[in-house]
């Protein structure tokens, strides 16, 4: 038993430190845990006898521990139990209330932990809640309450009452209800009042809750205080200080848990049942069940730590957004009352008194292991968050610059008669032709009336002016001050709705703005906030692989029934069932075709037939599940163990329910119809190529289902907020259809802004709506918070949740990187099967037999026993082989990869074959460098004998074309040209460098040549240039053509001549690129052919073939075909089976959208009140398209009227459902289709909006799982293809974080700074400027650049030049003048060798000198300044604020990473840019003359030239609007021009449409961007690599070793030599200290410390204290005077002999080491000297190092060890001849012939060098 009688009372009236007050029984019930009282039964009989009351209670009561939090701690994450004999750490991070189990080395019932604001706190068991007050109550609180306060120590125990937190949990959902009731009301038929607050019962139950919630939060204060933790000092400021003082865990407890310890003074009637039990290793059954009560025990918990901590209110998060919510409800209240509220439109406070309803998002333990892992996450977000937000402020800098103003003008139609001109709203403008004289001038200036100097972008028409008209909506979207600007930018950012503003900008400023949104679009979208996807994956998998639990559920989601199952033997009758299987499927595929032939107009008699047909199908499903039921007796419960078998059979019982007649003929009938389509799921699981992706997201599936439930619940949370704000505000009469007039609008407002689908309508509505009240900024920042959090953290979470079903085993990973290195290793072999099939000289003569594998193991380096560590049993061999098939085929195919060999015929068994394969696999990698470079240096001269064997036998073998021989110098001429297509040339003439290269370059300017030539001859131009000279074959463009066939024909047959083109060792059509080029080249003879035999009249097909051309392209570079591989080749499969999955997705929810909304989308055009339904659409009415709306009178035409579908969409049949649903998948669109379904009020009745809001239920399912899994789904299998593909999958996380950690060191580059000191005091000055990064200089230099940026913020549009604008120009010059002095001072302390070794210093330059040659003269100039050159001043004042990158040390380390990386995103740039050009010719070619439809609203937005094109392919990457632009290019005759000649054909084609838009739409918008993704998340993994095992080093460490490098590194060669090593090392601190001793422990330390006088050193002194014999008493040495022994001793008893040993046995090694990784000559190098310190101080190798890697380490760590251990020998012989020597002159000097005293001195000195 452990002892504790030194524990006393420390507080009058406390008997003894934990003494519980309460009765144990019940305690005992509140924990559910069985009492020691006899007549009770055990704890599994009193679960069983509990009531649902009870359970229900239980329930609530652990859920209101989540949500209330009284305690105000971290939500728990205990799901995961550490492994035996370990702690869980991962659990003690994030909840911070230890792990759920005690270890069996600590004491069970007290366990010290941190709260949130730091205190150090005491966890006590589960028995402290009723220890006494006095020793939890501390200070005064509001400097008023005592400890000993009645009032407070009331409150005290009124919050430690059991059932306060249900009771306040159950007020939180009330609260909730009232609001969610009150908001679900129309504002239009219940109006908010203008005046007072009491109106309706649920503004008395909001007061009322509101004011218990009042009480409550002034209660927890009293009880706990406001805002400072006082510690008073009345009473003790804790239990765990006493503890800490007191107890020693270790001495008094021991390893004893089971031992329940002994309190003095204390009754056996007041012990806790935790006394009783054993919570060591030997927990039986019961004893997890109860640890497993997580949220209950967490909860108690959590309040035990208030009660000790007496943490203030406001130090927790939770906590301070009650005070929010609770002081904004009495502020609204007090605006309401006396009507302000309403006046001035505050109800920002009433929204803010929402945030109570937060903590509901804790419900479920699977929401609060996501709020848990995304505060984890939090704080790598916000740094990221920080460098978009610096970016997106530079952007809105250049925006106000660029733009300000360009929103305003619009064209203007002005009125002849003078009465009501009209603007055109969708139509910008920069300048107008004048009405007589059709001059071009430029547009009107509001504020002068006078046109301004220079047309540009769009010139309105005569008769219209161009004029200032004022920022669209409202005024609030805008360029003209930096606020507008960053809005604009965070649309762009968006990735939607930016094309309408930048076609508008390129319509009021020049073509070339597109650039402007491009870049933006790049940087913000495609890259930083990409950046976000790597923070959330990578952190979530960081969480996963800690706690080896999922990120996102509370639980792993295996039953442990599961695990259990006993096999029975099945029954024959079952066996039929199982043979049986895919037949019921093909039945179940047979239902879903025949619901699928339903139309919209299918006869009465062909709709009864598939009600018959359905009704069969559904008896026959009902005989399956009886089938089966038979086939489980007599064990037929067993049955419904299966989910599946569950699943069918509520199906069957379902369907053959609503057959009745009551429900079929009920109109939800329709809507049921769900229960016989969910059947398809047997289809979708029995299809061989999703079943696998299905299994990888069944792995997920739980998490999927909490992230859904989240997302759900945050949406419910943030539309409450909104309506709040939004009811009532936003008119009526808007145009959107989000309004927030009630609550269920509002949810689907905020899940529209969720999708990012048109949710800048929503943000320009409320804004515009309270732009009249100053009160724009508030809608705005609310609404674009919640779309930034929403669309890329809570969207990103989903990927990372699919991610997690995607990840490698880590038992798989090292198999696949082993497997990985053999694969990259071997050599190439031989041609491809295809080629051995066909290839006539294969049946000549039989192959060779390949030569002996592997040397013997004799010659091994090491034992195969360290590569079998990396491996996994052998069983799995075979899989995995078999899963990666496709992609060494393809590597072979493309050239990416050396082929592997062919596989020997089966002469023996399959797992007679993986041994050998695997065996194999072990001696490879048991080779080293050299002897796998000598074997296959052997194998190839071997194959290359072989080869010349078969040429001698067979000469025509090596003929190209069977004509030219190695010998004619027509070929020979030919191979000097080019480099062999496929292999080596043996025989042949090797490429000239010179010469390949001249002739690579020159058909590289062909196909240049040819792309240019294909960009400016479009149709548009053809037909121009017919029309002007005639129709002709003898054109330039012609010409030109034919000329660039004839040389790609040269190229083509100077190839095959030099290496043959098919049956040759290097031919021509070997090579897959070759192929490709092949195939270009047939299509480009095939396209002149056909332009000079056909001209007008040939196909579209033939006009495409041009496009393919720019393919070509890609063969020209190694890393584009490597990329072109990554992107389209690579998990090409994967791929596939994801497309799959998502069309058997769409199926069933066509069918069900069929049944449910056929026929009924139809409306009239004609909108009047009067036209009700189908019968009043007839005749003619005058009306104006719907782009013009507001216009006048005069626009009006007659019109028909059409009772039609709407434009691109309908539900009538199942092709047309399909197409609607799969266009609708991609985000783009969904919102007219939901706008639609909402207004449908019958069949043949005219639409009313929001008359049947039920049915946004169908879209909105739909999108949540289609957005959320289906378009993650492509994205996480994208990433994961991709981080494959690069080896990081199979990266374990040891292995990924030292990758990270190498990376940032090999980014490192020696100090620049001088090697010496300047010694004059002005350059001495300048340097300590220049090379103090945290000095004063330093400092404000930094403030400066941030006083930079906020004058460049100020820059808003002013129609003249004001004298702001004259001071702020001043203001820079002055700036510029001090960026200059900084630069002369940098210049000056440092020197001009070590100034120009930094680029920074070369840009600092660059942009001061722009800047004052800019600035300069709009300062001192007079006359006005060109646009030009204030065009440049803008830029040069935006590029001195990107300086703030090189101060900060979050964005320096991003931007840096972005250069790093930046050569990978070149890469994926190129091959874009290529598909763009491909793509691009193919719409041109195709629709450059098709006419415009309604979506083509400027002039830009259309096919007519390449340019255009390319600007139109940019925004559908993006997804805008491509669905409709799509249709408009589907029109056909007689709604077009129709013409056998293409040049006057303006109709478009419905077949070449659906291919281009979708195909474009599928490689660019679902592969390529999401490559961006995955290129960031492998690229950009160490920029947030704050947690794991590899310790990490920052800014400031790096610059500290930088610093002691350049003390040695004199000459600045980045180099050291072997004799500064051990100095070097011994100045070395923090990370990377390899010191054997402590700093205080070292000699000199020593010494100076334990010496009173250092400078009074006498030898004869100490001589003759030497023979004092009294002196070895003496507290000072005889041999050295003044050194304090026992100061001496007292100092060395603190150095640890193990860890001294330990440190001298690193520093040997390392030394050693360096030594022997110097370059001759030179030394060891900067990065080499942090990379072996890395391995030797930061990292493990066995964890942290790559099998090849680890390998080649082990071998140079044996030398090393060798060299340590001779050394160690040596300089063993070396102390015995010193010691002989030392007793030689010891003799001598008692001869008195020498002073031993100094060869003593130098042999000290001499043993300790560091």
């Amino acid at each position: 038993m452990s002892d504790t009688s030194h524990l006393k009372p420390i507080a009058s009236g406390s008997s003894h430190i934990l003494n519980p007050r309460a009765n144990s029984k019940d305690h005992a019930d509140l924990l559910n845990i069985p009492h020691s009282d006899p007549k009770r039964n055990s704890g599994s009989k009193l679960l069983n006898r509990r009531n649902t009351l009870s359970v229900a209670a239980s329930a609530i009561r652990r859920t209101s521990i989540r949500v209330v939090n009284l305690a105000g701690n971290v939500l728990p994450d205990n799901r995961c139990s550490a492994p035996p004999g370990s702690r869980n750490l991962s659990a003690i991070e994030l909840t911070d209330c230890g792990p759920a189990l005690p270890s069996e080395r600590e004491f069970p019932h007290q366990r010290l932990t941190d709260s949130e604001d730091g205190h150090s706190i005491l966890n006590v068991g589960d028995h402290s809640t009723d220890s006494n007050p006095y020793l939890q109550l501390r200070g005064h609180t509001l400097g008023i309450f005592g400890p000993r306060n009645r009032f407070r120590l009331s409150l005290f125990y009124l919050f430690k009452s059991t059932i306060v937190e249900p009771l306040i949990f159950l007020l939180i959902i009330l609260d909730g209800v009232v609001l969610t009731i009150q908001s679900s009301k129309s504002v239009w038929d219940f109006p908010r009042p203008s005046k007072g607050y009491f109106h309706t019962w649920e503004d008395y139950a909001l007061f009322s809750l509101f004011c218990i919630f009042t009480f409550e939060m002034m209660a927890r204060i009293v009880v706990s205080g406001f805002v400072l933790n006082d510690d008073g000092s009345a009473t003790p400021t804790s239990v765990a200080e006493i503890l800490n003082k007191k107890l020693s865990f270790k001495s008094r407890f021991g390893r004893k848990a089971s031992n329940s310890p002994r309190f003095p003074n204390s009754h056996p009637k007041d012990r806790s049942p935790f006394r009783t039990m054993s919570l060591g290793p030997s927990l039986g059954p019961s004893s997890k069940i109860f640890f497993q009560e997580t949220p209950f025990r967490s909860g108690i918990k959590r309040q035990q730590k208030q009660l000790i901590t007496q943490t203030a209110y406001l130090r927790h998060s939770w906590n301070r957004t009650d005070f929010v919510a609770i002081v904004s409800f009495w502020i609204s209240f007090v605006l309401s009352v006396y009507g302000w509220e309403s006046q001035y439109q505050l109800y920002v406070f009433r929204a803010l008194s929402v945030l109570r309803l937060m903590r509901l998002l804790t419900i479920t333990s699977g929401t609060t292991v996501i709020l848990n892992s995304l505060k984890r996450a939090s704080p790598l977000l916000v740094n990221v968050l920080f460098f978009v937000f610096f970016a997106a402020v530079l952007f809105s800098i250049v925006g106000v610059q660029s733009f300000k103003g360009s929103f305003e003008r619009y064209c203007v139609w002005i009125d002849p008669a003078g009465q009501s001109n009209y603007t055109f709203p969708l139509q910008s403008c920069g300048g107008h032709y004048e009405a007589v004289t059709g001059l071009p001038r430029g547009f009107v200036q509001n504020s002068t009336g006078l046109p301004f100097n220079n047309p540009k972008g769009y010139l309105c028409p005569q008769g219209q002016l161009c004029m200032e008209t004022g920022n669209p909506n409202n005024g609030t979207q805008n360029f003209d001050n930096v606020a507008g600007a960053a809005m604009q930018v965070i649309v762009i950012a968006s990735a939607n709705t930016w094309a309408n503003m930048m076609y508008s900008l390129m319509d009021a400023e020049y073509f070339l703005s597109c650039l402007f949104f491009v870049i933006c679009l790049l940087v913000l979208n495609f890259w930083l906030l990409n950046i976000l996807v790597a923070v959330i994956t990578n952190t979530f998998a960081e969480i996963m692989d800690e706690t080896k639990c999922s990120a996102f559920a509370s639980s792993s989601g295996v039953s442990d029934a599961a695990t259990h199952k006993k096999s029975i033997k099945p029954s024959l009758l079952r066996k039929v069932n199982n043979w049986l299987y895919y037949f019921w499927v093909l039945v179940v595929f047979a239902d879903f075709v025949v619901q699928a032939t339903r139309t919209a107009n299918m006869s009465p008699e062909a709709s009864l037939w598939l009600d018959r047909a359905e009704l069969y199908f559904t008896i026959a499903f009902v005989f399956e599940i009886l089938l089966r039921f038979l086939g489980y007796l007599p064990n037929q419960a067993r049955q419904f163990v299966n989910g599946v078998n569950m699943a069918d059979a509520t199906l069957a019982c379902i369907t053959i329910v609503i057959q009745i007649p009551l429900f079929k003929r009920s109109p939800a009938y329709p809507w049921l119809t769900f229960f016989q389509i969910a059947r398809f799921y047997r289809v979708i699981v029995a299809f061989p190529r999703t079943g696998p992706l299905l299994q990888k997201l069944r792995g997920s599936f739980t998490g999927l289902m909490n992230m859904i439930l989240f997302l759900m619940g945050i949406n419910f949370f943030a539309a409450l907020l909104a309506v709040q704000l939004f009811r009532g505000v936003i008119p009526k009469s808007d145009d959107t259809e989000m309004t927030f007039y009630q609550m269920w609008n509002a949810f689907l407002a905020m899940y529209q802004i969720f999708s990012s689908e048109n949710w800048t309508t929503v943000l320009y509505s409320a804004m515009a709506a309270q732009a009249p009240y100053g009160q724009a900024f508030i809608s705005g920042i609310m609404i674009s918070c919640w779309f930034l959090f929403a669309n890329f953290v809570l969207l990103q979470m989903f990927i990372a949740v699919i991610s997690e079903g995607f990840a490698v085993a880590e038992e798989q990973k090292r198999k696949e990187q082993v497997r990985a290195l053999i694969n990259r290793s071997r050599p190439e072999v031989g041609p491809y099967q295809w080629y051995s099939n066909f290839n006539p000289y294969n049946y000549v003569k039989p192959k060779s037999v390949v030569a002996d594998n592997l040397p013997g193991k004799s010659g091994l380096p090491m034992q195969k026993s360290m590569v079998r560590t990396f491996t996994m049993p052998r069983g799995d061999e075979n899989t995995s082989v078999h899963q990666n098939a496709f992609v060494i085929r393809a590597r072979k195919a493309f050239h990416l990869d050396n082929p592997t060999k062919k596989s020997a015929p089966n002469a023996v068994t399959a797992h007679a074959a993986a041994d050998a394969e695997y065996d194999k696999s072990l001696d490879y990698m048991s080779m080293t460098a050299s002897q796998r470079q000598r074997f296959y240096a052997d194998e190839r001269n071997e194959r290359r004998a072989l080869q010349l064997d078969f040429i001698a036998s067979h000469p025509t073998y090596d003929k190209s074309l069977w004509i030219f021989s190695q010998r004619n110098i027509i070929r020979m001429m030919c191979q000097k040209l080019v480099e062999p297509a496929y292999g080596e040339r043996i025989l042949g003439q090797q490429a000239n460098k010179i010469a390949s290269t001249a002739f690579e370059s020159t058909v590289f300017a062909a196909i240049a040549g040819s792309v240019i030539v294909a960009a400016i001859a479009t149709p548009v131009y053809k037909q121009h240039h017919y029309l002007l000279h005639g129709e002709s074959i003898h054109t330039w463009f012609n010409q030109a053509e034919i000329s660039l066939g004839m040389f790609f024909v040269l190229e083509f047959l100077i190839k095959i001549v030099a290496d043959g083109f098919i049956f040759t060792p290097n031919a021509y059509f070997l090579n897959t690129w070759n192929r490709i080029d092949f195939l270009v080249l047939i299509t480009l003879i095939t396209d002149v052919i056909a332009s000079l035999v056909y001209g007008g009249t040939t196909s579209r097909i033939t006009r495409s073939l041009k496009a393919f051309r720019a393919l070509r392209l890609i063969n020209m570079s190694q890393s584009m075909r490597e990329t072109f591989y990554n992107v389209l080749v690579l998990g090409f499969g994967n791929l596939i089976d994801a497309s799959v999955l998502t069309v058997m997705y769409i199926v069933p929810f066509a069918v069900w959208g069929q049944n449910i909304f056929a026929g009924l989308l139809y409306s009239c055009n004609d909108s009047s009140p009067g036209i009700l339904g189908k019968a009043q659409c007839v005749g003619e009415y005058v009306g104006a398209p719907s782009s013009l709306s507001g216009a006048p009178a005069s626009f009006n035409y007659l019109m028909p009227r059409v009772w039609n579908n709407p434009y691109v969409y309908s539900f009538d049949s199942f092709r047309s459902a399909v197409l609607i649903l799969f266009e609708i998948i991609s985000l783009e669109g969904w919102i007219n289709v939901m706008v639609s379904l909402m207004s449908i009020t019958g069949k043949d009745q005219q639409p009313s909006q929001d008359a049947t809001q039920i049915n946004a239920i169908y879209t909105l399912v739909y999108n949540l799982f289609g957005a959320t899994v289906v378009l993650t789904l492509f994205l996480a299998v994208i990433i994961n293809n991709f981080l494959k593909r690069s080896g990081s999958a199979f990266l374990t996380t040891e292995q990924q974080q030292w990758i990270n950690l190498r990376r940032l060191i090999l980014r490192q580059q020696p100090s620049k700074i001088p090697r010496a000191r300047p010694r004059d005091p002005i350059r001495d000055w300048c340097y300590s400027r220049a090379t103090q990064k945290h000095g004063w200089w330093s400092r404000m230099m930094t403030g400066l650049y941030v006083f930079h940026v906020i004058i460049l913020m100020t820059f808003a549009r002013s129609n003249s030049a004001t004298k702001l604008d004259q001071y702020r120009d001043m203001l820079f010059l002055l700036l510029a003048s001090i960026y200059l002095a900084d630069v002369v001072i940098r210049l000056m302390g440092i020197g001009w060798i070590s100034f120009r070794q930094n680029g920074w210093n070369f840009y600092d330059v660059l942009v001061i000198i722009g800047t004052f040659a800019t600035t300069a003269p709009v300062v001192l100039a007079n006359k006005e300044i060109s646009n030009v050159m204030i065009q440049f001043q803008k830029f040069f004042l935006v590029a001195i604020a990107f300086k703030l990158v090189v101060k900060n040390n979050a964005l320096n380390q991003l931007f840096k990473t972005a250069i790093s990386s930046l050569p990978s995103i070149t890469n994926l740039l190129g091959l874009w840019a290529v598909l763009f050009v491909v793509w691009g010719i193919l719409f041109v070619e195709n629709f450059s003359l098709t006419r415009m439809g309604p979506s083509s609203l400027t002039r830009n937005s259309n096919y007519q030239s390449l340019a255009n094109a390319l600007v139109m392919l940019a925004t559908q990457s993006t997804g805008e609007a491509w669905n409709s632009f799509m249709h408009d290019y589907t029109i056909e005759a007689p709604y077009c021009v129709s013409s056998p000649n293409f040049l006057f054909n303006d109709c478009g084609s419905a077949e070449a449409a659906y291919i281009l838009f979708i195909s474009w739409n599928v490689i660019s918008m679902y592969i390529i961007l999401n490559m961006f993704t995955g290129l960031v998340v492998d690229n950009f993994a160490y920029v947030f690599q704050l947690y794991g095992k590899v310790k990490a080093i920052d800014r400031e460490e790096v610059r500290r070793f930088k610093k002691v490098w350049s003390d040695f590194d004199l000459d600045r060669t980045g180099y050291l030599q072997r004799h500064q090593f051990i100095p070097f090392f011994a100045r070395l601190t923090g990370a990377f200290n390899v010191s054997i001793y402590p700093p205080e422990l070292r000699l000199p330390a020593l010494l100076e410390a334990c010496t009173q006088k250092p400078d009074s050193v006498n030898f004869e002194d100490a001589e003759r204290m030497h023979s004092d014999t009294q002196a070895s008493t003496s507290r000072f040495s005889p041999h050295a005077p003044g050194l304090d022994l026992h100061e001496l001793n007292a100092r060395l008893s603190f150095l640890d002999p193990t860890e001294t040993k330990a440190r001298r046995n690193l520093f040997n090694h390392l030394y050693q080491e360096a030594l022997m990784s110097e370059k001759p000559g030179r030394g060891l190098s900067f990065t080499g000297m942090m990379l072996l310190l890395a391995h030797r101080k930061l990292i493990e190798d066995d964890q942290g190092l790559q099998l090849e890697e680890l390998l080649q380490r082990k071998t140079k760590k044996e030398k090393v060890a060798d060299l340590v251990n001779f050394d160690r020998v040596q300089g063993l012989f070396r102390t015995l001849l010193l010691r002989r020597k030392f007793k030689t002159t010891m003799a001598l000097k008692k001869q008195g012939q020498t002073k031993g005293e100094r060869i003593f001195l130098i042999c000290l000195f001499s043993i300790y060098p560091v």
